[in-house]
């Protein structure tokens, strides 16, 4: 984010970007159509001020997901922190929370991977109050404006 307030956004149809080949090139000039003005640091390990972040804009977050358990995400809610590791290994997008009668409070969270994984595209992560959170979710965010 810190580079993006220095050199601005250019757009997915300018350098896009796959996740599956390891390779972002992009064909055009570096063309700015976003820029970003602060990076807002969260505090870690607390679901409150997560959410609060959450509400001002998409949060990015860290997480644990190089694990089986998450790779074959398909639905519902992961709630179980053990399953996932604590190697935090991957950026995604908190974008939402809700609450589950079922599964507890959880972040709706936009992964990278395209909309044939997980809920076209999205994974529900369990929060654990204050904590690191289920696959780490809660160590690591932040949020910029524009």
């Amino acid at each position: 984010m810190n580079w993006i307030i220095s050199n601005g956004q250019t757009s997915n149809s300018n350098y896009g970007y796959t996740g599956r080949d390891g390779k972002c090139n992009t064909t055009k000039e570096h063309q700015v159509t976003a820029t970003l003005k602060q990076v807002h640091n969260v505090s870690r390990n607390n679901q409150s001020q997560m959410q609060a972040g959450i509400v001002q804009a998409p949060t990015t977050v860290a997480i644990a997901a190089s694990s089986n358990y998450f790779n074959s995400y398909k639905s519902g809610v992961l709630t179980n922190s053990s399953k996932c590791g604590t190697r935090v290994d991957h950026a995604v997008l908190a974008v939402g929370y809700g609450t589950s009668s079922q599964y507890g409070d959880y972040y709706i969270v936009k992964n990278s991977w395209g909309a044939s994984w997980g809920e076209k595209g999205y994974v529900n992560i369990g929060t654990t109050g204050n904590g690191a959170g289920v696959c780490q979710v809660q160590t690591e965010p932040a949020y910029a404006t524009a």
